[in-house]
Parts: structure tokens; C-alpha cells; sequence
């Protein structure tokens, strides 16, 4: 069952593999996706490694906002407005739902998530999980 299902990607994606993508799963559950809203999302990817994991939350968030069986530009624009629109405004809602004590433990997490930039473009930074425990359980010690 799992061969059959499964999908091998291409290292590169071209925008016939990305229609494709984006059109093949919406047959095969009968949801019709107007043609005018695949041309919108291939004009937003920019044909890099983390298009397809972006691709697939877009498409997430238009299947909560599906009307009749079909996804549409006037939706995607009412509701989203663009790819980095949908991934900025959902961490947000998540966020904003948050009680104060949560949000505090967010922003934290994300500030040591993050590798301050001096002078460039603040980036990604990896830390183990047991070490985001550990100095938070230091920090509410009110030790360093």
C-alpha cells in the first residue's frame, strides 16, 4: 500500500511537476481547483528547496477555506493573499492564542532558535531540545 501511494520527487521541480502537485491530490478526492489559482501559486514559488513544504501549508490552508467542492483565486486572495502572507499570519494566530506564560516560552525558544546576525541576516540556529529544557529550567532558577 505504501508503494503504491508513495511519490518520488525530483531534485528540481519544474512548474509541470508543480501543477501536478498541486492538482493530481485535489482530483483524486473530487476537489476542483480553478485554473486561474494554480497560475497564481506557481508565479509565487520561487523554484527553491522549500517550495514544495510551503506549497503543501498554502494548499492546507485552502482546503480549510474550500467552498462548494472548490478552491479559488477570490479565496485564496481573501484568505491568504500570498504564500508568505499565509506563513506569516497563521504562526501569529497560533501565537496570539497563546497565554502570557506560553507566548514567554515561545519567544524564548525562538530567540535561542536564532543566530543574531552582526551586520548580516539573522539565521536559523540548531540546538538540541535537552538544551532548550535545561537553560530554561536554569533561567527559572534565576541562575546563568
Amino acid at each position: 500500500m505504501l508503494q503504491e501511494s508513495s511519490i518520488l520527487i525530483p531534485p528540481k521541480l519544474t512548474d509541470d511537476d508543480y501543477r501536478r502537485v498541486i492538482v493530481k491530490p485535489a482530483e483524486e478526492v473530487g476537489l476542483q481547483i480553478e485554473p486561474g489559482l494554480v497560475e497564481i501559486l506557481l508565479q509565487e514559488l520561487s523554484h527553491s528547496a522549500g517550495n514544495l513544504p510551503l506549497l503543501e501549508f498554502v494548499l492546507e490552508q485552502m482546503w480549510e477555506h474550500r467552498q462548494e467542492g472548490e478552491l479559488t483565486s477570490v479565496t485564496y486572495q481573501k484568505h491568504l493573499g500570498s504564500m508568505a502572507g499565509a506563513l506569516e499570519r497563521k504562526p501569529q494566530a497560533v501565537y496570539d492564542n497563546l497565554d502570557d506564560m506560553a507566548q514567554e516560552c515561545a519567544r524564548w525558544i525562538f530567540l535561542a532558535l536564532t543566530q543574531l546576525g552582526e551586520g548580516t541576516e539573522d539565521t536559523r540556529r540548531w540546538v538540541k531540545k535537552s538544551e532548550l529544557v535545561v537553560k530554561r529550567a536554569l533561567l527559572n532558577q534565576g541562575m546563568n
